[in-house]
């Protein structure tokens, strides 16, 4: 599991990293903005959700898309805000900040999946 979060991950750090102001645009809190503007990002935002999702490795398939949904919003959420702290901690480099969210993702898909498992036993 790690390897693929580790895979998918280093892109968006990058763009963390490489274009600081468009991604905090991108990823900040869009309630300021009006209409037209902040109904795109609010899509945008969706899409990537689903695009999470649609992710899941072969091995989850009997998960139920409304959880496949939860956990993608989760992966979204932990980036968001890890990108955040990253951005007022440059000092930290690109590895190290992925080292950190392989493991903030790993350890909610790991928890998401044993609640799912719990609720879907008979």
């Amino acid at each position: 599991m790690d390897e693929l979060i580790s895979a998918g991950s280093r892109v968006f750090l990058e763009l963390v990293a490489n274009n600081p102001r468009r991604w905090a645009l991108l990823f900040t809190s869009s309630s300021g903005l009006g209409g037209d503007m902040a109904a795109q990002l609010i899509r945008l935002r969706r899409h990537t959700i689903e695009r999470i999702a649609d992710l899941a490795p072969p091995d989850i398939a009997d998960v139920d898309r409304p959880s496949l949904l939860a956990a993608a919003h989760v992966i979204s959420s932990i980036g968001e805000q890890l990108g955040h702290w990253w951005l007022t901690h440059p000092d930290k480099d690109l590895d190290h900040v992925l080292q950190m969210y392989v493991a903030a993702v790993g350890g909610a898909l790991r928890g998401l999946l044993a609640v799912y498992e719990a609720v879907s036993r008979p």
